[in-house]
């Protein structure tokens, strides 16, 4: 099977940046309610990989790292609540 590269845009590089950006806003973050929002953001921010990159066949190495940085954002933001909230 044959490999699938498509081009990166700059909607996928901000995704990916704006995601480094929300994780090291949630590490540094001890509010309740900015953590709480950043939980629902990070939700957000995993269906927006879904839509601005077209496909999970594409082997983009930009793809998997954002993927990646999405499913860490939302695990840790929601740690970090369930955490915080206890």
């Amino acid at each position: 099977m044959e490999k699938e590269y498509y081009k990166t845009t700059k909607y996928q590089i901000g995704l990916f940046f704006g995601g480094i950006l929300l994780i090291t806003i949630s590490s540094i973050t001890a509010s309740i309610i900015a953590v709480a929002l950043l939980c629902l953001v990070s939700m957000n921010m995993l269906t927006l990989h879904f839509i601005v990159f077209k496909t999970t066949r594409n082997k983009n190495k930009l793809n998997n790292l954002d993927f990646i940085v999405q499913i860490l954002l939302f695990l840790f933001s929601v740690a970090k609540f369930v955490v915080l909230t206890s």
